[in-house]
């Protein structure tokens, strides 16, 4: 019942109502709850970008726990970055030799020390962009580190997407860790070309170790009409 409340409170012409409404979600909702997921997923509609994002920020919140909070989370840190190295929980400062630990606070986020001491916190943006706070300084992943797709042409992937005679979606459904990425891949068949662009950036948010499901829905976004969806995808 109160998260049937507060989904009555967001609504696209309160921002303000909307923004504290999504903020409250995960603090009355259990991990992974399909109702909580559902409420989020359709805050993706919302015609305000900041509200878009902050439900994409809540939908990586209501993971179940075994996945928002797993060592396997940490692996999307990994590597080498333009300002130094991630390894387990340790960063390796490439100015002198300093290190400090990283503690995960979410599946795009985690706190540390910088060489001063100072507390700094990073957020993925990307998969090879971090975003430092509160200086604002922009770490790229080493090429060479970026995850690489199978060696199979895009219109080829496109092709065998479109050629499968499973339905992704249906078989997220039916899996409960699936569940999230398939209430925002629900929202790909919006008219709103933002809409559908945040629930595109939502996906790997959402998607945990699922990231044959993700790849699997994002291929056919790659043939949207609008621009802005394909390079999104």
């Amino acid at each position: 019942e109160g998260i049937d409340l507060i989904g009555g409170c967001i609504h696209a012409e309160h921002i303000q109502a909307s923004r504290a409404a999504l903020k409250a979600l995960p603090l009355i909702s259990i991990s992974g709850q399909h109702q909580s997921l559902e409420l989020a997923a359709q805050a993706l509609n919302h015609p305000e970008l900041e509200i878009r994002e902050l439900a994409t920020e809540v939908l990586a919140q209501l993971l179940p726990t075994d996945l928002s909070t797993s060592s396997g989370e940490s692996q999307i840190f990994q590597g080498t970055w333009s300002g130094g190295r991630i390894e387990g929980s340790t960063i390796f400062w490439a100015k002198g030799d300093a290190s400090s630990e990283v503690t995960i606070k979410s599946k795009s986020m985690f706190l540390t020390q910088s060489g001063d001491g100072s507390t700094c916190w990073a957020r993925l943006l990307t998969p090879d962009r971090l975003c430092w706070f509160p200086e604002g300084c922009e770490w790229r992943r080493v090429c060479e580190e970026v995850p690489v797709l199978p060696t199979l042409s895009m219109a080829a992937m496109v092709e065998e997407s479109a050629e499968r005679h499973d339905d992704p979606l249906e078989k997220a459904s039916l899996q409960d860790p699936c569940y999230a990425v398939a209430a925002v891949a629900g929202q790909f068949k919006s008219q709103d070309t933002d809409v559908r662009k945040s629930a595109v950036r939502a996906i790997p948010r959402v998607a945990g170790p699922n990231r044959e499901l993700a790849v699997e829905l994002l291929l056919p976004m790659m043939q949207d009409e609008s621009a802005d969806v394909r390079f999104a995808a």
